[in-house]
Order: structure tokens, then C-alpha cells, then sequence
């Protein structure tokens, strides 16, 4: 009677934690699927919400690091304390100046990418000259085609948190098949 009431308590255990990881992937499935549509309709304003969530980001970080320092042991207290008020400035910054940050952080990315295709041309022109000219092509269209190449970006971004939301809701029923079989025996 007693291995029964034990198996029957742990199969409820397991349903119950099953069930929850089901609900939670389906439900973060759906918000995936919803924030890709926002970036597939509007890469531009996408930038903009890109650059709020990283500055409030940074101040959360820093706010939660800078209290972290206080209540642990860390025997580095001081680089902890250090990152943390950078942070909070740097999420500050990037909150009060958001326009500015946002056409720099997609300009900059774009130029890094861009040089990147570039050197990647240059090193690998004894290899291959075809796949080398290539990368130098692609590599000054992007200097010169900068917001289209950002809203490329943004479209590839969208795309993959949209398959994230697929392969999470795909997860959340098959978990939720797990809990029904859990259930029945």
C-alpha cells in the first residue's frame, strides 16, 4: 500500500513539473511568434525597441549586480561593484540618448560585418580570388548600403525567433503529450 501511495505521489510530482514546462514553452512560443511578426512588419521601429530593452537591461544589471556585491562573498567585491555602476551608466546613456544609439549601434555593427567581409577577402584572396572578390564585394556594399543591410539583419532576426517559437510551442505539446501518458498510467 505504501509503494503505491509513494508511485502515485511521484507520478503527480512528474505530471505537475511536466505541465508547467509545457505551459511555459507554449505561452514563450506564442510571445516568440509575436515579437517576430513585430520585426517582420517593422524592422525600423524594431531598432528602436532593441536599443529601450538593451538600455533597461544594463540599468537592471547594473541595479541587481550593485546589490549582489553587498550580499555575497565575492572575493573580486571591487571589478563587481566597478561593472555594476558602469553598467547603470552605460543603460543611463543609452536610455536618455536612445536615437543616437540606435543609429550608432546599427551603423557601427554594419561596419564591423562589413569590415570583417572585407579582411576576410583580403586573407583568403590566395584560396580562392572568386570567393574572396566576394567577400570584398560584400563587404563595401554593406558601407554603402548601411540601413538596408540593417533591416536585413532585422528580417534574418525575425526569422529565427520566429522558428524559435515554432520549436518551442512544437515542445510545449510534446511535453504535454508526456504529462497525458504520465496521467494514464
Amino acid at each position: 500500500m505504501n509503494e503505491i501511495t509513494k508511485f502515485e505521489e511521484e507520478k503527480m510530482v512528474m505530471s505537475s513539473m511536466f505541465g508547467a514546462v509545457s505551459t511555459s514553452s507554449i505561452v514563450y512560443g506564442i510571445m516568440l511568434i509575436i515579437i517576430s511578426m513585430f520585426l517582420f512588419i517593422n524592422p525600423g521601429q524594431s531598432y528602436m525597441l532593441v536599443t529601450i530593452l538593451l538600455g533597461v537591461y544594463l540599468v537592471v544589471k547594473g541595479l541587481i549586480d550593485f546589490i549582489a556585491v553587498f550580499n555575497s562573498d565575492n572575493p573580486q567585491k571591487g571589478i563587481t561593484l566597478f561593472d555594476s555602476v558602469i553598467s547603470f551608466i552605460a543603460g543611463f546613456i543609452v536610455l536618455s540618448t536612445t536615437v543616437f544609439v540606435m543609429k550608432f549601434l546599427v551603423t557601427f555593427i554594419v561596419y564591423i560585418i562589413g569590415f570583417s567581409f572585407i579582411l576576410s577577402g583580403v586573407i583568403g584572396f590566395k584560396k580562392s580570388i572568386l570567393i574572396s572578390l566576394i567577400n570584398i564585394a560584400i563587404g563595401i556594399l554593406m558601407f554603402f548600403f548601411t540601413e538596408s543591410v540593417a533591416v536585413g539583419f532585422v528580417w534574418l532576426l525575425a526569422f529565427l525567433i520566429l522558428l524559435g517559437g515554432v520549436f518551442s510551442i512544437t515542445f510545449g505539446a510534446m511535453t504535454r503529450d508526456i504529462v497525458r501518458k504520465i496521467d494514464n498510467a
